[in-house]
């Protein structure tokens, strides 16, 4: 992984509780901040896709007015 790019998933291992920690295989930078130096090339935000489709949340409170109700019942 000297390119810079994102860490091969298959590289990756799970300890015993399931937590995935780096292979110890490659040896860190003797600077850890030399990966922050230089930034990747932008992306247009014209090209990017939604990956996951969603829904609009239902409303908490089931369309009532919580406050309203409030001011009737202790005003």
């Amino acid at each position: 992984m000297t390119n810079g790019a994102a860490p091969d998933p298959a590289d990756t291992t799970l300890d015993d509780l399931g937590t995935p920690t780096p292979d110890t295989t490659e040896t860190p930078s003797a600077d850890p901040a030399a990966r922050f130096r230089h930034l990747p090339e932008p992306v247009d935000p014209r090209t990017l896709v939604a990956s996951i489709e969603t829904e609009a949340a239902p409303d908490p409170d089931g369309g009532r007015d919580a406050n309203t109700e409030w001011m009737l019942r202790h005003g």
